[in-house]
C-alpha cells in the first residue's frame, strides 16, 4: 500500500494552484476540516480500489485470452464502461485521467494538469505522492496517483525496446492522437479522479 502524503500545506498550495488559474473557479470552502478529508479519503478509496480491480482482473483475463493485441482492443472498448459501471453502482462521477492521454475521454483539464506537474515535481525530490482531497463550494474531488508497473510498458514504454512494432501499430490504428508512450516504470502515468456532490 502507497503512503498517504498529506499535510494542511500540501492541501494549501494544491488548492491555490488548481483555483487560481480559472477566474470564475468556485471559491475553496475553508470549512473542510481535516476530519473531512478523512472521511473523503475513507469513502474513496475503497471506490478506487474497486475500480482498478475490476479493470486490471479484465485486462490480466484479456491477455491471456489474446495477448497485447486482444488487451488493445479490450481496452479501447471496454475502459471506460467499466469504470463508468462503478461509478453509476456508488452514484458519484469516476475518470481516470492524465495530462498524456491515450483516450481523449481521459484528457486532464488544465487544473488537473497542474496537479499532476506538482506531484511528479514531489516524486523528483524524492517524496512519493499520495492522495489529495479538495473541497470546494461545488463539491469534493479526489484524486489518488496512477503509477506505471512493468507490465504496464508493453503498451505505454518506448517503443520498439518495450512496446512491440506490431503492437505500436494497433496503438496508432486506435488511438490516433496517442501521447502514452514513452513511460518508464514508476512514473506518475495519472490520477483516479472522484468528484462527490455536496
Amino acid at each position: 500500500m502507497r503512503k498517504t502524503i498529506f499535510t494542511p500545506l500540501f492541501i494549501g498550495f494544491i488548492s491555490f494552484i488548481l483555483l487560481s488559474s480559472c477566474n470564475s473557479a468556485p471559491k475553496q470552502d475553508t470549512a473542510g476540516s481535516a476530519a473531512d478529508r478523512e472521511e473523503i479519503r475513507s469513502l474513496a478509496r475503497p471506490i478506487v480500489k474497486e475500480a482498478f480491480q475490476m479493470l486490471s482482473s479484465n485486462l490480466v483475463q484479456a491477455l491471456e485470452e489474446g495477448g497485447v493485441p486482444y488487451a488493445l482492443e479490450f481496452c479501447n472498448v471496454e475502459a471506460l464502461p467499466l469504470t463508468d459501471s462503478v461509478a453509476r453502482k456508488h452514484n458519484i462521477r469516476i475518470r481516470r485521467i492524465t495530462d498524456r492521454n491515450r483516450n481523449p475521454e481521459n484528457a486532464a483539464d488544465a487544473k488537473q494538469a497542474e496537479l499532476m506537474e506538482y506531484l511528479r515535481n514531489l516524486m523528483a525530490q524524492g517524496t512519493e505522492p499520495g492522495d489529495t482531497v479538495i473541497i470546494s463550494n461545488n463539491g469534493v474531488d479526489y484524486y489518488a496517483p496512477i503509477f506505471i508497473g512493468a507490465p504496464c510498458l508493453q503498451c505505454h514504454g518506448t517503443p520498439s525496446q518495450t512496446i512491440m512494432p506490431e503492437n505500436l501499430e494497433i496503438i496508432r490504428t486506435l488511438y490516433p492522437a496517442d501521447k502514452a508512450t514513452g513511460y518508464s516504470q514508476g512514473e506518475l502515468r495519472g490520477l483516479w479522479y472522484l468528484h462527490f456532490e455536496k
